[in-house]
């Protein structure tokens, strides 16, 4: 019976172990997703402000006494791509903070968003070691 009480402590520990790595895993995970998110939040910023300033150009263009088709349509042209990829930033961006701050539901109704997965991995950590101490 004792030899039995120590590999059961034995296997909790190592289970405690395990665990206590998918968390720091999921840490590094979640540490990785902010540096990306705060990536595409700085080309945000650029694009935004070479909008901007590609709008203004286009305003000033305009409002010459003779503006120039060919400039005014190659700044059109420019400003639209400039939109679709601010966009696209955008939409990346909300569903980086979608994924790491949720709510993120999978199929089976549950929170996937990688905080969620860190708040059940640390609750599993601390069941373990209280189970383990019990014994």
């Amino acid at each position: 019976m004792r030899f039995i009480k120590w590999r059961k402590k034995r296997h909790f520990a190592q289970q405690t172990r395990v665990s206590q790595s998918k968390l720091w895993d999921t840490e590094f995970l979640l540490a990785k997703a902010k540096a990306e998110r705060e990536g595409f939040r700085m080309e945000y910023d650029r694009t935004g402000e070479r909008l901007l300033q590609l709008e203004d150009k286009l305003r000033k263009e305009r409002a010459n006494n003779k503006p120039d088709k060919k400039i005014i349509k190659k700044l059109k042209a420019i400003t639209d791509d400039l939109t679709k990829d601010h966009k696209q930033l955008k939409e990346r961006m909300e569903a980086l903070d979608k994924w790491i701050e949720g709510p993120l539901e999978a199929e089976d109704g549950t929170d996937k968003s990688i905080k969620a997965i860190i708040e059940g991995q640390r609750s599993l950590v601390d069941l373990l070691n209280d189970y383990r101490k019990r014994l």
